[in-house]
């Protein structure tokens, strides 16, 4: 398995696992504004950091160009994004959900039941994977600057 997809399928399942133990450990302001929520990109960045070094130091003999470096993080953050929608999927359709009422306890009977169809679900989950890879790009682009390492003539 290349670097890029066993970095970024590890990140994307602790992530997930991650995403799943909030419920059982009652954590109720999931998200990205909380400290819970911040430990998911935590593992990201350091997951997408911890491939292009890999590959800087193990497969190219530590050096690295901005090009091979880029590439390496956005794969990353792909694999990254479909693992982590997939447990995404299954947190808010079979794990926690009741997700809507702890972020609204005001939401009608009628909202409440249209966050838990199958299409609402669906489009959450839909706009996390190119979110995640998005922001992994530009993550990547940051990192890709600061450890690239060219060849000595």
């Amino acid at each position: 398995m290349k670097t890029p997809t066993k970095y970024g399928l590890l990140a994307g399942i602790l992530a997930g696992i991650w995403l799943i133990s909030e419920h059982f450990l009652e954590i109720k302001t999931p998200g990205v504004a909380s400290f819970a929520g911040i430990i998911g990109y935590l593992i990201y960045f350091a997951f997408i950091a911890l491939s292009m070094w890999t590959v800087r130091e193990k497969e190219l003999g530590g050096v690295i160009d901005f090009k091979t470096s880029m590439r390496t993080g956005v794969l990353t953050s792909v694999y990254y994004a479909i693992a982590l929608g997939v447990f995404t999927f299954i947190n808010y359709a079979f794990v926690n959900t009741d997700f809507l009422i702890q972020q609204n306890p005001n939401a009608t009977p009628q909202e409440i039941e249209n966050s838990k169809s199958l299409i609402r679900i669906l489009q959450g989950v839909i706009l996390i994977i190119p979110f995640n890879i998005l922001f992994g790009t530009v993550i990547s682009a940051i990192i890709s600057l600061l450890i690239r390492r060219d060849k000595v003539s």
